[in-house]
This record gives C-alpha cells, structure tokens and sequence, in this order.
C-alpha cells in the first residue's frame, strides 16, 4: 500500500513515495526494504548482544 509505504520510506508526500516505488512489484519492494534494514543493522549492532545475532 503505498500510505504504508510513504511512512516506511519517511517521505513528506506521496507523490515522492510513488515516483519511487510505482513500478516496482511488491517482492522487489520487500527486497529493498531488507536490504537497507540489513545494512543498518551491520552499521549499528545491538547494545549488550553478546549472542551477535
């Protein structure tokens, strides 16, 4: 849904969220949106996880 998607992405409007993810199918959405989680997460380790997982 691109309201979702527009908060996901912090985009003030939608017409930024749209020219972004308009043609994309919902896998590869889901793919990107992984893969930036991915790399904030290797950037930022969790505080006190000794199990690095």
């Amino acid at each position: 849904m691109p309201a979702i998607l527009q908060k996901l992405a912090r985009h003030a409007h939608i017409s930024t969220t749209m020219s972004f993810y308009v043609s994309l199918a919902a896998d590869e959405i889901g793919a990107d949106l992984w893969s930036e989680h991915k790399k904030k997460a290797d950037n930022n380790p969790a505080i006190g996880n000794t199990a690095h997982n």
